[in-house]
């Protein structure tokens, strides 16, 4: 429902409020997100109040709407804010809502998976690969920019669970590069594809067969494989964050583990 707005003069709108007590009012910004708005008596020489509406637990984007209405105040001391603060809401919180509800539904579909496969090997439905030819995957994932910090905290939780390596260069543009076994890597994609992204695409891709069939149990293999992490190039096994100002570090990294071409893709 979009949000309508009312215009008023300065000296009108002062006028009427001071005529009246605390006026309260409440704004659908989305389905499960709404603004409760009080002014005071002596609005706008005291700050409005403002408070979300929601059933999703979101301590820190409440924190940070506290912080910017009191910036916007600040920056509007004396003056009528209401509208900037209307604004805001509009394109800033309803945005960070949007991708907060997204990456709460990617997780809580994971779960529902996760279960889903438990109850299959329950029932003895799911059966396990004896052995399987490995294979050493590689990625280099463009995308228009990576900020969120709801984004950037899940793909390190994604990429520590498919046990992938890598980096995060966030900022403008966002750049990944990941490393670790194959179907991991296509699993990583598959699951952050999923999220709201102005714009992802997949530039670069190496796959490296690995010599030997690697048993699912590797303890019992006699002799023992060749495990994975003996192929991997990058120097970390980790998924480490980069700032947005160290592109050139990881260009740096990439062409000291010998994956200089496979960087050079973030450049098309």
């Amino acid at each position: 429902m979009p949000v309508q707005f009312f215009f008023f003069s300065r000296e009108t709108f002062g006028a009427l409020v001071m005529l009246m007590p605390d006026i309260s009012f409440q704004i659908q910004m989305l389905d499960d997100l709404s603004l409760l708005v009080k002014l005071p008596r002596r609005y706008p020489e005291v700050a409005l109040k403002c408070s979300i509406k929601t059933a999703m637990p979101i301590q820190e984007l409440r924190a940070k709407v506290d912080h910017d209405i009191q910036q916007i105040f600040s920056e509007n001391r004396g003056e009528e804010h209401l509208l900037q603060v209307l604004q805001y809401f509009q394109d800033d919180v309803r945005a960070r809502f949007s991708e907060l509800q997204n990456s709460r539904e990617v997780r809580r579909m994971q779960h529902h998976n996760i279960a889903q496969q438990n109850s299959a090997e329950l029932h003895g439905s799911f059966q396990p690969k004896t052995s399987t030819k490995r294979r050493l995957g590689r990625r280099l994932i463009w995308s228009h920019h990576i900020i969120g910090k709801e984004k950037r905290r899940d793909m390190k939780a994604i990429a520590k669970e498919l046990e992938l390596g890598g980096y995060c260069k966030i900022g403008w543009p966002g750049i990944i590069i990941l490393e670790g076994e194959e179907e991991g890597c296509e699993e990583f994609i598959r699951q952050i594809r999923r999220w709201q992204w102005q714009h992802l695409v997949v530039r670069g891709e190496e796959t490296v067969d690995l010599p030997f069939t690697v048993p699912s149990q590797p303890e019992l293999a006699e002799g023992g494989p060749v495990g994975l992490d003996s192929f991997r190039a990058l120097p970390t096994k980790e998924f480490v964050e980069l700032p947005e100002t160290e592109v050139s570090t990881l260009a740096t990294i990439c062409r000291d583990a010998g994956l200089e071409e496979l960087f050079r893709t973030a450049l098309k």
